[in-house]
């Protein structure tokens, strides 16, 4: 540095890095471990990342990732449990709008070998990948530029803007071969019990990373100006590049921390809408058990009542989480519950939510909260 010599620093410097992603290291740990490791082996991680971003809302040169992988089989309910996690994991952050789309890395194998690519698959599925941001112009422009000719481009996009480009993805093997895991994978989720939602088969999928190798995920949060906040997918080959002879199939997801703390924060604005649903549930609740008050509808209206409350919860909304929490109090234990002080929470909770009311020193609002809790005591203290 004092010299001012950057070649000189360069050499010091250009064996060194900060850590980019936490699956390449993971396959370098099972290959350094490997004697040590029962198969199939599955991990969780969670550590700060880097990248070279121009920093900005959604892009972070430091980030925290959050990573789930299984290495050593290559069993298709490894996928099957990734989704599972991802419905799982934002069911408990009280996220509800959101889209896991799948593809599968012999899908677009198939589509180079249906464009005449088979040849210059790695730009193709790059060009692909940048869809959402420059749009098929751009993409057909880059593949262009990248020396593509105008027919084989003009095939690309006839197969994925067909209405059903299974069609055309089915008369070649790898295209068979990728179609074929990722209805398998549908399957085990049916057998599993899970809906379909919120899993959509989308061809254009691409991911950047060339080290995947069969079905690969992407997950995006809507109704936010944020991008994907989780992926990942699977690799056949990664561990050989640490010097492994043994061919150790595995499949990973990635949580983007920060993503989805941004997410969950531009989502706060929009906390009326997102619990209406919530509110709903809880009148419905509220309803039956007034119509025939029993052990059913009561436990029904205090489900809807504690749901409410993990909901106020994720979105740090305290009032409505006092009310909801007073409710469930008032239900505990009691199907005698008077239905004139449950109107009054449910009629206070529903204002609460519609009028998106969050400030906790709000005096008429902390009035109200206190003098129904103050009644729910003295019914239990009665009792």
């Amino acid at each position: 540095l004092g010299t001012r010599n950057s070649k000189l620093l360069t050499q010091d410097i250009a064996e060194k890095g900060l850590r980019y992603d936490l699956t390449v290291p993971f396959a370098r740990y099972v290959v350094m471990n490997r004697h040590e490791i029962s198969l199939p082996f599955k991990r969780y991680q969670v550590q700060p990342v880097w990248r070279a971003d121009r920093p900005q809302k959604g892009r972070y040169r430091e980030f925290y990732q959050c990573d789930a992988d299984v290495v050593g089989t290559d069993s298709l309910v490894c996928e099957a449990e990734i989704i599972l996690m991802i419905k799982e994991a934002f069911l408990k952050l009280g996220i509800k709008e959101y889209s896991i789309k799948i593809n599968h890395r012999g899908v677009l194998s198939g589509l180079a070998e249906l464009a005449g690519l088979k040849d210059n698959e790695t730009s193709l599925f790059v060009a692909i990948d940048k869809l959402d941001k420059i749009g098929d112009e751009g993409v057909r422009k880059e593949l262009a530029d990248r020396g593509v000719a105008k027919e084989n481009i003009d095939t690309v996009f006839k197969v994925l803007n067909a209405a059903d480009p299974r069609t055309d993805l089915l008369a070649v093997e790898t295209g068979k071969k990728g179609l074929d895991d990722l209805s398998k994978v549908m399957s085990l989720l049916e057998a599993y019990g899970a809906k379909g939602d919120h899993v959509d088969l989308d061809i254009k999928l691409a991911r950047g990373l060339s080290y995947y190798t069969g079905c690969i995920f992407e997950v995006k949060i809507n109704n936010v100006s944020i991008g994907s906040v989780s992926g990942g997918g699977r690799y056949d080959n990664l561990t050989q590049a640490f010097g492994s002879k043994e061919k150790l199939s595995g499949v990973g997801i990635s949580f983007g921390i920060d993503r989805i703390y941004d997410a969950m924060e531009e989502l706060k604005a929009e906390f009326a809408d997102w619990m209406d649903a919530d509110v709903e549930k809880l009148i419905e609740g509220r309803d039956a058990f007034a119509k025939q008050p029993n052990s059913a509808t009561h436990g029904q209206l205090y489900r809807a009542s504690h749901d409410l409350k993990g909901q106020a919860l994720t979105f740090e909304h305290p009032v409505v989480a006092r009310m909801a929490a007073s409710l469930c109090k008032l239900l505990d234990g009691a199907i005698d519950t008077p239905l004139l002080l449950v109107d009054a929470h449910v009629n206070a909770i529903r204002i609460l939510v519609r009028q998106n009311v969050r400030d906790v020193s709000d005096p008429t609002t902390n009035a109200v909260a206190a003098e129904l809790e103050a009644q729910v005591r003295e019914l239990q203290n009665a009792a």
